[in-house]
């Protein structure tokens, strides 16, 4: 966006810049309270005294989430302004990206199934964003707005998902370029050498991470899903 010599592709950042913004404060920073809470969990009794340093960051994290436009904020941005801005052409762009990304690896034996996982989420996505939009161009900016922080989330593991599997991709080379040198052709000769070498097993790990998030944590967007789009609103009219 700064410093590319064309000047349509620093507009083209420039307006990605602009869309995901309210994604990487809001979602990696619940994300991130998320994971210091599974690590007090998971020590027990312990995780919640000083003996451990995660209480401390599970306190320090969590004012990312408010600070800088709390995150609520930074959802009816999403949804009020940012899909919006330029006609629609930064949210056009990023499922641009997303469709290069998924498309080159369809044929892959390894990355092939979380491809077509993801273009199918990539769909829902869709579907859900023409919802969202048509509540807003009827008039019923509340309807739109109470699910805007679903929604959110729902774009944000999309986008998650896609960054996983570009990284999956370029580990599974680097891996099998590895294996080539090496003469290694059996699962047996591979684990032994994940074993013995930590790049390697990093490589290995950055496959295994994209899978599981695809096919485990990326499931939650069907719930969110139908939360946005069949939600109901009687909330709304509470006497409070």
């Amino acid at each position: 966006a700064r410093s590319h010599p064309d000047e349509e592709e620093r507009q083209r950042a420039h307006q990605l810049v602009e869309l995901l913004t309210p994604l990487c404060k809001s979602h990696c920073s619940d994300v991130g309270h998320d994971v210091c809470i599974m690590a007090m969990q998971t020590l027990g009794g312990a995780g919640y005294t000083r003996d451990h340093v995660v209480e401390q960051m599970a306190r320090d994290v969590k004012v990312a989430s408010i600070y800088e436009g709390a995150n609520g904020i930074q959802a009816l941005d999403l949804i009020g302004r940012k899909l919006s801005a330029h006609h629609g052409q930064s949210f056009q762009l990023l499922m641009e990206a997303l469709e290069a990304t998924f498309d080159g690896a369809r044929d892959h034996p390894v990355l092939g199934e979380l491809a077509s996982l993801l273009a199918e989420a990539q769909d829902t996505v869709r579907r859900v964003t023409g919802n969202l939009a048509s509540r807003g161009l009827s008039g019923d900016v509340k309807g739109a707005a109470l699910y805007a922080s679903p929604y959110l989330t729902l774009l944000s593991h999309l986008v998650t998902g896609w960054l996983l599997v570009e990284q999956a991709a370029v580990a599974q080379g680097k891996l099998e370029a590895l294996w080539k040198e090496k003469g290694l052709e059996s699962e047996e000769e591979r684990a032994t050498l994940l074993e013995g070498r930590d790049d390697a097993r990093f490589l290995d790990n950055k496959v295994r991470t994209a899978r599981f998030y695809v096919k485990t944590l990326l499931r939650e967007n069907e719930g969110l899903a139908a939360q946005v789009e069949d939600g109901d609103f009687s909330i709304l009219h509470a006497v409070l």
